[in-house]
């Protein structure tokens, strides 16, 4: 009867999981006329954000932030168009 009572060995732990490492980060710039809701806030154009690599991706291709690869296309004064001029373009 004390044979019974005695436990059985206990089965090795397994090893621990080590943690995942945190993402790689990127700095980004939202694009003009668009918003960026990161962690239940809102970024609107020109806010620059840290992301992970997987969301500066997802988001460039989408068009939300601004490519550092195109150049910035600056808008300027050019040539008006009316009805009254025939068609004449008249640089202002």
């Amino acid at each position: 009867m004390a044979a019974a009572a005695k436990a059985a060995p206990a089965a090795p732990m397994p090893p621990p999981i080590p943690p995942e490492p945190p993402p790689e980060m990127m700095t980004a710039t939202v694009a003009r006329g668009r918003t960026v809701v990161l962690a239940g806030r809102s970024h609107g154009p020109g806010t620059v954000l840290e992301l992970s690599v997987d969301d500066h991706a997802h988001l460039l291709a989408a068009g939300f932030l601004v490519d550092p690869r195109v150049p910035l296309l600056v808008p300027g004064i050019g040539p008006m168009f009316t009805g009254a001029t025939n068609g004449i373009v008249r640089p202002q």
